[in-house]
């Protein structure tokens, strides 16, 4: 299977491979009558194909009897150390017709509680939508005896919000940086900003009611996704949505500012010694700079104090390199593609949801030219004209 998922991808015929979980909860799994691979032959899996640079992404599902709200973050922790760096595709548990789950035994057995949800296609014309002849419905499981409504809206919010700061790739160096060398639980870093407080955190905790409210009205049978006459005229995932107010809005900024608070405080609390705080603005910083928006300006010189590109790279290829502290200058490519209008970048999005990696910038490493003084001064320089 290997092999032949290697030749698919050398010749351009695979998007991705599956490593499908489900879930990891142990009771969640024989409610559903399921078996995983288990977590090591995964890693040895997910680490064969990483060296490789064969994309993979997996499956986790949102709902399912007896999962809690703290197995499926502990679930996402697991996967995400394991390896799964690409992409984890999220789904709600959906009762189809004639599945066991889904004869009414079982649904009150398990507390199971669904909505009719009309089903409309990520990225799809709005009005396509509203004009279907013939609208398609599935029944989505939005509450269970170990899930109750509120907690699922918290797990769904959970979900949303990894998709945005991890897999979107706006704070997935510092991620790397705070796992790798302090041991800090991915999932517990994502709940960090689900959970933010919104007096010290407008910024993150306005994405977070906006979850709550998109949750909530799933709950009460509206669409999975977003729509927008203003944003391409088709409808978006929820974090999508978030990362498209956020940049058009011009809050990403003070977003940044505040993710660097809100990690500074939480791996101040969990790290008993040792923790480098300039280290992780670095890397905050230098995520940043890496993050395509539309009108971002000219490629940029940026210099840092650790060789975190190729730390970050090897942990993301399954092919260790150690963080050394040393002067490092980077080449940020700002080139392709280049967005002239927000229009070309919402479009850029739209390709994006597959190909996640592509959310940041090309990087490069660059030889030496300067004395770290100059040189420090001219990735200030840098900054500030992009600003």
């Amino acid at each position: 299977s290997y092999r032949v998922q290697k030749r698919l991808h050398e010749a351009g015929l695979s998007s991705g491979v599956t490593l499908s979980f489900q879930s990891l909860d142990p009771t969640t799994l024989r409610n559903v009558k399921r078996d995983n691979i288990s977590i090591d032959s995964f890693a040895q899996l997910q680490s064969r194909y990483s060296r490789e640079e064969v994309p993979t992404y997996t499956d986790i599902i949102l709902g399912l009897p007896g999962e809690t709200y703290d197995s499926f973050v502990d679930g996402f922790s697991t996967i995400i150390a394991g390896g799964q760096h690409h992409y984890l595709f999220f789904y709600n548990c959906q009762l189809l017709p004639n599945a066991e789950i889904s004869q009414p035994e079982q649904m009150k057995l398990h507390g199971i509680v669904g909505v009719d949800q009309e089903i409309v296609e990520v990225h799809s014309n709005i009005d396509k939508g509203r004009n279907e002849e013939t609208p398609e419905y599935v029944k989505t499981v939005i509450a269970t005896n170990s899930l109750p409504p509120e907690k699922w809206v918290e797990t769904k919010t959970f979900m949303w919000m990894a998709d945005l700061v991890y897999f979107q790739r706006l704070l997935q160096v510092p991620f790397i940086v705070l796992h790798e060398l302090y041991g800090l639980d991915y999932g517990r870093l994502i709940e960090a900003f689900a959970k933010a407080d919104g007096n010290q955190f407008p910024v993150v905790r306005s994405v977070v009611d906006f979850f709550h409210h998109k949750a909530r009205d799933i709950q009460s049978g509206s669409w999975e996704y977003c729509p927008s006459e203003k944003w391409l005229n088709v409808v978006w995932p929820a974090n999508q949505y978030a990362l498209i107010g956020l940049v058009l809005d011009s809050k990403l900024g003070a977003f940044y500012q505040e993710a660097k608070r809100i990690l500074l405080q939480y791996a101040q609390e969990k790290v008993s010694s040792g923790f480098d705080a300039l280290l992780l603005c670095e890397a905050i910083d230098f995520n940043e700079k890496l993050f395509r928006t539309p009108a971002a300006g000219p490629s940029l010189r940026v210099r840092v104090h650790h060789n975190l590109w190729e730390f970050c790279q090897g942990v993301l290829r399954g092919k260790p390199v150690p963080l050394e502290n040393k002067p490092v200058a980077y080449a940020v490519w700002r080139t392709r593609p280049t967005f002239k209008r927000s229009e070309d970048w919402l479009e850029y999005l739209v390709y994006c949801h597959n190909n996640k990696q592509d959310y940041l910038y090309a990087c490069t490493l660059l030889p030496e030219e300067k004395p770290a003084e100059v040189a420090s001064q001219s990735v200030h320089a840098a900054a500030e004209q992009r600003t």
